[in-house]
């Protein structure tokens, strides 16, 4: 955690008062790129941008009751505090054939959030992953339905600035509907141990339509530290192929002041995934949400190792099988980049893995 600390005088330096309580022969083909390994469909943590199913259509495969169980917080809302001031407004939309719900929430002052929600229908588990425009916040939760209410709970480290020290940040989201459409989101937190308390509790009211603040324009993610730019090299439109014949399409972007790295890819056939990547300074790692609409959710972190970013996470399969799975994304010397999921054997030798190529 050396970097939190270089962090928070870097933001002492312009002023900002926040507390974060958020095997073979090598062979070049004709496009330059190395041709991927033969991809095996046996692994299912291999079963990844539609890899093995380019040529048949994707089944609806969130149609299931339980992907329905977050639609009641999908809509466009204004947002109250308990007192009935308006202090944000959101908006909440069902994506990638309802097998995501997505949020955008901006505050009053210019405070910019996004995230993910996802069903996995292996675990039956409901996980979110969140990020906002200055990193001071973000946070992945995990958890499901209870007595009508969806609840999330998740744990990580985070960063003081008002004390300049670290603490455990212990939270659980509730969102609970209430009459007349409404939708109440309370967060209840403690801090290394200490007592919960309601850091945040927000009313959401319906609305047609919205009258939203400007996101706050903030350069700490695109100039003030360099670790948020190491994944640059994968932003752009590119064609993805996979042992010499095209997957699909990948659209790799920056948003949120360049806080959040979304990846959109989709194949002719309507397979699509989503990923959320973001940087976490105060444990120095990148974290990693993959999403698709079969109902996959693959969690994943890890950090730039020469000029490649590696991650490693967990998929847990049909049946409960767990797979450990690690991901590297690298720039290649044709200018494309390779992005290469492995199948973790044993003591970390490799299984299974399927290569992806990226070219403009």
């Amino acid at each position: 955690m050396r970097g939190s600390r270089c962090v928070a005088a870097t933001l002492a330096t312009i002023g900002i008062g926040l507390f974060a309580g958020a095997c073979g022969e090598d062979q070049t083909g004709p496009d330059g790129m190395v041709p991927p390994d033969p991809m095996s469909v046996e692994a299912p943590a291999l079963a990844v941008y539609g890899a093995g199913d380019v040529g048949r259509a994707v089944p609806h495969a969130c149609g299931g009751p339980a992907f329905r169980e977050f639609d009641f917080w999908v809509g466009k809302w204004d947002v109250h505090n308990p007192s009935g001031a308006p202090i944000a407004t959101s908006i909440i939309s069902s994506e990638m054939d309802g097998c995501l719900v997505m949020e955008d929430f901006i505050g009053a002052g210019g405070f910019q959030g996004k995230s993910l929600s996802a069903y996995d229908r292996n675990t039956g588990d409901w996980h979110q992953t969140f990020v906002d425009n200055v990193i001071a916040g973000s946070f992945r939760l995990a958890g499901g339905l209870q007595d009508e209410a969806m609840v999330m709970s998740g744990s990580q480290p985070v960063f003081n600035f008002a004390t300049q020290s670290v603490l455990q940040r212990d939270v659980t989201v509730f969102w609970t509907r209430l009459s007349e459409g409404r939708v109440r989101q309370r967060f209840e937190t403690s801090f290394d141990g200490a007592p919960v308390s309601t850091t945040f509790d927000g009313t959401y009211v319906p609305r047609t339509v919205l009258d939203r603040a400007t996101p706050t324009v903030f350069p700490f993610c695109q100039t003030l530290l360099p670790h948020f730019r190491q994944l640059d090299f994968w932003l752009g439109s590119w064609v993805v192929t996979a042992h010499g014949s095209e997957l699909g399409r990948s659209e790799v972007r920056s948003d949120l002041n360049g806080c959040l790295i979304q990846e959109d890819f989709e194949t002719a056939k309507g397979y699509r995934s989503r990923s959320y990547l973001y940087f976490d300074f105060v444990v120095e790692r990148w974290l990693r949400t993959f999403a698709d609409n079969l109902g996959t959710v693959i969690e994943l972190s890890g950090e730039l190792e020469g000029d490649a970013m590696i991650m490693t996470g967990e998929e847990i399969g049909p049946g409960g099988q767990a797979r450990q799975v690690r991901v590297t994304i690298a720039p290649h010397q044709s200018g494309g980049v390779r992005q290469t999921w492995e199948d973790l054997r044993g003591q970390g030798s490799g299984g299974p893995a399927l290569a992806l190529a990226y070219t403009r």
